[in-house]
């Protein structure tokens, strides 16, 4: 990672979750980021680079890391940006709050809110 300091332990790992993006939006088949419970910092800079995000209602969203000064790097603020237009990423950025799965659905940030976002069928008796 250019530039990035030798004594910094985080920065190797912010480099893998950097490639693990790249390698999400780059896919050639879709993907699908499917959210149960909280899904917050690294977890939504990566659901965010999916194609499609499916959640259960108990789902909840936000950029917490904003919280103790901890900012995303420009290329996941854009993806977001692009995803949820500038007033929804302002908002996860700045207040470090968490969106309800209902919320995020309205903000776009959510494509698919049902009780089994896997989308498994149950299956009926067999006769």
């Amino acid at each position: 990672m250019s530039g990035a300091d030798p004594a910094d332990p985080m920065a190797e790992l912010r480099a893998f979750n950097l490639r693990a993006q790249a390698a999400l939006r780059e896919f050639a088949k879709p993907t699908i980021a499917v959210v149960r419970g909280h899904c917050i910092g690294g977890g939504l800079e990566l659901a965010v680079n999916c194609d499609f995000r499916f959640a259960a209602p108990d789902a909840s969203f936000g950029v917490t890391p904003a919280r103790i000064g901890v900012v995303y790097p420009p290329a996941a603020i854009k993806v977001l940006l692009d995803l949820v237009g500038p007033a929804t990423t302002k908002y996860l950025l700045f207040s470090g709050e968490l969106l309800s799965a209902e919320v995020a659905e309205r903000r776009g940030l959510v494509d698919r809110l049902t009780d089994d976002p896997c989308g498994r069928q149950r299956s009926s008796p067999r006769r």
